[in-house]
């Protein structure tokens, strides 16, 4: 094949990975700038905090907890957020996927790259997204239809805010789940109908690639565990499509590649929370255990409870966050409707043509529309039903709220639709060369939009998490430089800049029980408080009434900045004493 030729046939491919380099050199940098400066790495989220911790645990010492020795007399509260304590250790309270797939990527490389992972993989979902696009649309007799919708999607994604927000948010697990899903979902497509109904051991392609499907959506499972709600129905759906074409060593490959990678969390799991069942997250492990206690006693101990109201109940366990449609689709029109309208116009008007045009309809597109309106709902219900305050004022709508990361996968597969409405768009034109030119000037248009609503348009962006980032540095310089190496340190903010250099207690003095087991930690190491400067009235009323009575007071060491300060506890003798 010749140069020109490669070229011809190539050239949207080399265009993303071109483009991909280009998002990663300046990705890293924003990365290297925003949480690894002066060797100051910090992230914006106790969540992360948490994963980055145990991802390095894990990678240095082969270990997912942490013991914590004072937890033994403090009834466990020695944790920052995001960390549990099961037996004194410290263990995640998180889904273990991004710890174990970044963990065993640095114990192999380097430490150092741990936090430009999450970008790294974003970059090569862009890619598999182009083949995964190009494999549901290939459309016979219209040569480059399925390439050209391919592309656009994928120049789409460089647009995608919220994929790249959570990108260069570098240890949020949402970006991770969607891109090894996204490369599962290839390997699944990738299957032509003559490979499937083929039953010969020799067509190893076709059962290697099943084999890799499993094992590349089993990674994602175990990513976000929670996303089995829609994932599963959408998997059964695809199975009982192909019912007919797979066999029983096909459907054991596929099978096989899952169930791997899920019993590597079984085995953590027993390990961790003494029970290969339980999660780190407690109201999960709540729903899972309900349901399936009440599941098991509806079909073998003959439940009296009509199946209605049995079923009803069940919908309450699994739809943890409530069932309130109306609020759910208020929720998804402020976080897709409105606040990336360039985006959500064109797939709406996409899946309209598609619905429209027969020439789009085939078994597998048709399967891909009926998959995602399905996924859509759930995710929609699931998490719309429920208020996410992650902004500190609640009556704004930014891109830092949850919404935008857990209904990621609903903005990804939209943007196929978004592309057949604009390739539809573009057939109005009716010279090839303008029409390319039309496309450059519509996907320019959409990253000027793109760049500001990631960096600047509000107070969650990243260019303001950054700068925010250089100050939180001289905060923290200075309370390393005031507290003992081995104390402690009681806040409600800052653990996320303080852990693990300093030992973390998530509290207030609001609670009689905590303040008891602040004095039993007093006895054995130095005691802080980090937070809100306190006034003059609130520090007496501390001293007088709170705290006085374990024997404790408190002292202030020094005001951070404008709106935070550092404390001592100290103790205090009994006068009977």
């Amino acid at each position: 094949m010749s140069y020109y030729s490669f070229l011809k046939n190539h050239w949207r491919f080399i265009i993303l990975i071109i483009l991909s380099v280009f998002f990663f050199t300046f990705g890293s940098f924003y990365i290297f700038q925003s949480t690894q400066e002066n060797k100051f790495l910090k992230f914006s989220s106790p969540d992360e905090t948490a994963n980055y911790f145990f991802t390095k645990l894990y990678a240095e010492k082969n270990k997912l907890q942490y013991s914590e020795p004072l937890n033994g007399i403090s009834k466990n509260i020695v944790h920052p957020r995001s960390i549990g304590v099961v037996n004194g250790y410290l263990v995640p309270m998180s889904f273990l996927g991004i710890i174990l797939v970044y963990g065993i990527i640095a114990k192999f490389t380097s430490l150092i790259i741990i936090p430009y992972l999450t970008l790294f993989f974003a970059l090569i979902g862009v890619l598999f997204f182009y083949g995964f696009v190009k494999n549901i649309f290939s459309i016979k007799n219209k040569s480059g239809s399925g390439s050209d919708i391919a592309f656009v999607s994928a120049m789409l994604m460089f647009c995608l805010t919220p994929y790249w927000y959570y990108s260069l948010k570098p240890m949020f697990h949402n970006v991770l789940f969607i891109v090894l899903l996204i490369i599962g979902l290839f390997f699944l497509t990738n299957l032509n109908d003559s490979k499937l109904n083929s039953s010969k051991i020799q067509n190893w392609k076709a059962n290697l690639f099943l084999f890799l499907s499993g094992i590349f959506i089993g990674l994602a499972i175990i990513t976000r565990i929670s996303e089995l709600l829609w994932l599963l129905p959408v998997l059964i759906i695809i199975g009982s499509f192909n019912i007919k074409k797979l066999d029983i060593l096909k459907i054991t490959l596929f099978l096989s590649g899952i169930f791997l990678t899920i019993l590597l969390i079984f085995y953590y799991n027993q390990i961790l929370y003494n029970n290969p069942f339980k999660s780190g997250y407690p109201e999960m492990n709540k729903v899972m255990c309900q349901t399936a206690n009440e599941t098991f006693e509806f079909i073998f101990k003959h439940n009296h409870l009509p199946i209605g109201s049995y079923f009803t109940d069940i919908k309450s366990k699994i739809f943890y966050f409530g069932w309130h449609p109306r609020e759910a689709f208020l929720a998804f029109s402020h976080y897709w409707l409105e606040m990336f309208y360039w985006l959500s116009l064109p797939s709406i008007l996409g899946i309209l043509i598609f619905i429209i045009k027969k020439r789009y309809h085939n078994k597998k597109r048709i399967f891909f529309l009926i998959s995602y309106v399905l996924a859509s709902i759930i995710l929609i219900i699931y998490y719309g039903s429920w208020v996410f305050h992650d902004n500190p004022d609640p009556t704004r709508i930014t891109i830092g709220n949850s919404y935008t990361r857990y209904w990621l996968p609903i903005y990804v597969f939209s943007l196929p639709f978004a592309s057949i409405f604009i390739l539809k768009f573009l057939q109005l034109l009716k010279k090839r060369n303008l029409r390319y030119l039309s496309l450059i000037l519509i996907l320019f248009i959409f990253s000027c939009l793109f760049y500001p609503s990631l960096m600047w348009n509000s107070e969650e962006g990243l260019g303001i998490l950054s700068s925010l980032s250089a100050k939180s540095f001289i905060d923290y310089k200075q309370i390393i430089n005031l507290t003992k190496k081995d104390g402690i340190i009681i806040t409600i903010y800052g653990d996320k800049l303080m852990f693990p250099q300093r030992r973390i207690v998530y509290g207030k003095f609001d609670d009689k029980n905590m303040i008891k087991q602040y004095a039993n930690l007093a006895k054995f190491n130095q005691l802080y408080y980090y937070g809100f400067s306190f006034r003059q009235k609130d520090l007496d009323y501390l001293n007088n009434r709170k705290l006085k009575q374990v024997n404790l007071g408190i002292r202030g060491v020094k005001r951070i900045n404008k709106d935070m300060s550092l404390y001592k506890l100290v103790k205090i003798k009994n006068k009977q004493e």
